[in-house]
């Protein structure tokens, strides 16, 4: 499991649309397109059914230098380093079929958020 990540507070699909084999889906920060809330610290565990794991942002808007989207590798690396503002970040793979997405806003400005699609692909040999 991702760290911070707690299945009994409520899984990714909070905030989120699966396909029905596990595999393909949406995920976007809370009240998307309507704005986040403040104070607001998540992690998400995204599990392909066939990873490795593509992530494609179609929005991304957040109070630049103040709140921030990391993506992490099941494995530790880092795929996506707090990222924050107005530009949406490029397209990401994983190495293995699980991420976790961490979101954390400050007490100032909100804004419209982020949304992300995400698909496991093939092959995945662990």
């Amino acid at each position: 499991n991702c760290p911070g990540y707690d299945a009994g507070y409520g899984q990714m699909f909070e905030y989120s649309q699966a396909g029905e084999d596990g595999n393909a889906g949406t995920l976007s920060s809370p009240r998307f397109p309507q704005s986040y809330p403040n104070h607001f610290q998540k992690t998400y565990e995204i599990t392909a059914a066939r990873g490795p794991v593509d992530i494609s942002f179609s929005h991304f808007q957040t109070e630049q230098g103040y709140d921030f989207v990391t993506i992490k590798d099941e494995d530790g690396s880092v795929l996506l380093e707090k990222a924050s503002g107005n530009s949406v970040p490029g397209n990401i793979t994983s190495r293995t079929n699980t991420v976790c997405v961490q979101f954390g806003t400050d007490a100032r400005k909100e804004f419209s958020g982020w949304q992300l699609k995400w698909e496991g692909k093939f092959g995945l040999n662990t």
